[in-house]
């Protein structure tokens, strides 16, 4: 990996990303929400492409196509608390343009992984369980982080693993939950 302003560049829109994505959490407002992540879709897109990632950019367009698909879903039938069978269609169509995705930007076996990644990530979006929405997010994280090392991203690795460290957490401390709700 050569030290080049391109690369540079790259880690700074992913950065970005990353800083985006964790303010994100932390607002109440919808609309800055949904504005914030659009920005840090945004910051993504420009890092895929000083990278080359083209796997990694075609992802980025359908998590776009994702989230536009559950704001209006949510806007037209309000917030739901059972995986409906239009939740698995929704899931569905998405997985198969995920799938599609890969034919044309396919570069190795490794740049597979950020469709693996979405895949899961678009499986956790659409199910209203939380255990099989952690479990789908340990699997989706591991990927970025395999995709993040293939690309050489460092700064994606490391908010990656940030970001799977707290979904372990997460998963430990819900079947703790569980667990003292037997006891």
């Amino acid at each position: 990996m050569e030290l080049t302003a391109t690369y540079i560049f790259s880690q700074v829109f992913f950065l970005i990303n990353y800083i985006l994505l964790m303010t994100t959490y932390q607002i109440k407002n919808r609309k800055v929400i949904v504005f914030f992540n659009l920005c840090g879709c945004i910051s993504m897109m420009l890092a895929y492409i000083l990278l080359k990632a083209y796997a990694g950019l075609a992802m980025v367009f359908v998590s776009i196509a994702r989230n536009i698909i559950f704001m209006i879903d949510e806007k037209i039938n309000g917030k739901n608390d059972i995986t409906t069978k239009k939740d698995f269609i929704i899931m569905a169509v998405l997985i198969i343009a995920c799938m599609l995705c890969a034919i044309p930007t396919y570069e190795s076996i490794w740049s597979l992984a950020a469709i693996i990644a979405t895949i899961s990530y678009t499986i956790s979006a659409t199910q209203k369980n939380i255990k099989v929405y952690r479990w789908m997010g340990i699997i989706s994280g591991l990927s970025w982080i395999v995709y993040n090392l293939y690309i050489k991203s460092i700064i994606g690795v490391i908010f990656e693993v940030v970001l799977l460290v707290a979904v372990v957490v997460g998963l430990v401390r819900y079947y703790k939950g569980e667990k003292a709700k037997v006891e």
